[in-house]
């Protein structure tokens, strides 16, 4: 099976987090230690027989591991015929089984207050540990290239999509993007588990999706290594919001004919053309797809409308419940163009009027049918930009695009209260980049707590 094919089937291991250090042993057949985010992605998915490999005594396995930095722990699995062992740092296990030993290490993350780096990890991926001697097992830890940035739209000159550093993040300033990505022209883009990149054609040249692996952004002819197109789409604009559900499906929202349709995760392992059996339709121009924590599927249609989980398992164009942003005080009610939920569960939502920012707490999405909300929250900007899409990085922050060669950050602190178009806020961090053409934001990977599919733990 193809590496990248190979990629869309993993699945990342939240269960195991980066505080645990040392080794744990397990015992039992049935131990679930398989994580599919894992390293030995230059191995052949089927390793080679061991040969002769008894199973008559004990052994020694020493495990050597590199590339990580002091505080962040490993996950290196070895899965015996009857126990397996399981290893966060460089060390040595005496009194091991002998015998074959299968041998998997899992992508893991950093710290970092904007966007974490991801380390993943590589090594053989079979061992036979012997009676009486020492097996020694060497993991190799990188960065991964698509981790620790924020990803937004590229000016021409530089690149389709291009990635910021962290470190370049924390305060206002001029900067060059640290990354670029030459693909295919995005009309959106995204993410899956393993840092590998889907973009949404930009132009009625480009297919519906593209697969770019994360250790190779810039094909030289910015094809991906998987392309999907889905027939009978010849109006435009056309692609325009891309989500993952928590099944790995990737929606895709095409503008022009008012629908929404579904790409499944087997879909999506090889290039083709794919009939969508699941879509959304009855829509009015629909910019942006957010999923909460139990899987329902929010739309800004100008409105903001709500597809339950149970709606999403086949072909709808009825909504669950429809939401209309009223007016509160000095505020004026505007359309919802694009969507965002935090960690705690609000959904926010750019409004095209001005005040920028709307919050909506967990109870104003309950309910069905038809309603106006009066948000809690409406946040005015000092930008004279409408803002485009946004995300939340790790500190709970609020970033936006603020249209060509901007984006910018609202602080926690500042995402409270009402303000107004003549009292605004001023963004706490304000980056501007001739590199950038702003018009979407995502980091990878997602701020933990977020229900994103492209999150880590």
């Amino acid at each position: 099976m193809p590496k990248e094919a190979r990629d869309l089937l993993s699945l990342d291991a939240r269960s195991y987090g980066n505080s645990f250090r040392g080794a744990l042993f397990i015992s039992g057949l049935g131990i679930a230690l398989a994580c599919g985010a894992c390293g030995g992605d230059d191995e052949d998915e089927s390793p080679g027989p061991l040969g002769d490999c008894p199973t008559d005594g004990t052994g020694t396995i020493e495990l050597r591991m590199t590339g990580l930095p002091g505080g962040v722990a490993g996950q290196v699995f070895l899965t015996g015929s009857s126990t397996g062992l399981s290893m966060t740092e460089s060390g040595t296990q005496a009194d091991q089984a002998s015998g074959p030993y299968t041998i998997r290490v899992n992508d893991v993350a950093g710290t970092d207050s904007i966007v974490r780096p991801v380390y993943r990890g590589t090594s053989k991926e079979e061992v036979c540990v012997r009676t009486g001697q020492t097996t020694t097992v060497d993991v190799a830890y990188q960065t991964l290239a698509t981790s620790n940035k924020l990803w937004t739209t590229g000016a021409a000159s530089a690149g389709s999509l291009v990635g910021y550093a962290s470190a370049q993040l924390g305060t206002s300033a001029t900067v060059n993007a640290t990354s670029a990505a030459r693909v295919r022209d995005a009309g959106a883009h995204t993410f899956d588990q393993r840092g590998n990149l889907w973009v949404a054609g930009g132009t009625t040249e480009d297919p519906a999706l593209s697969f770019y692996d994360a250790g190779n952004l810039s094909p030289s002819d910015r094809k991906g290594s998987i392309e999907i197109d889905i027939p009978n789409v010849g109006c435009f604009p056309r692609w325009n919001a891309l989500a993952f559900d928590t099944n790995g499906n990737l929606w895709i929202s095409i503008q022009c004919q008012k629908r929404i349709v579904r790409v499944t995760s087997l879909e999506l392992r090889q290039s083709g053309s794919v009939t969508p059996t699941v879509e959304i339709t009855g829509l009015d121009a629909p910019t942006s797809l957010a999923f909460d924590a139990s899987g329902n599927l929010w739309v800004a249609d100008g409105k903001i409308l709500k597809y339950s989980s149970q709606q999403t398992a086949t072909s709808t164009s009825a909504p669950e419940l429809t939401i209309s942003l009223a007016a509160s005080g000095q505020a004026t009610a505007g359309s919802a163009d694009a969507l965002a939920f935090d960690a705690a569960g609000n959904l926010w939502a750019t409004v095209s009027a001005n005040y920028n920012f709307a919050k909506l707490t967990p109870s104003d999405l309950t309910g069905t049918g038809a309603k106006d909300v009066t948000p809690s929250v409406y946040i005015s900007t000092s930008v004279t930009s409408l803002p485009g899409l946004i995300a939340f990085d790790e500190s709970g922050a609020l970033w936006s695009s603020l249209g060509s060669s901007q984006f910018a950050r609202l602080a926690p602190e500042q995402l409270s209260g009402t303000t107004t178009y003549a009292n605004p806020v001023t963004p706490s961090v304000t980056i501007t980049s001739s590199d950038a053409n702003a018009s979407n934001i995502v980091f990878y990977p997602a701020a933990a707590g977020l229900p994103l599919y492209h999150r880590i733990f």
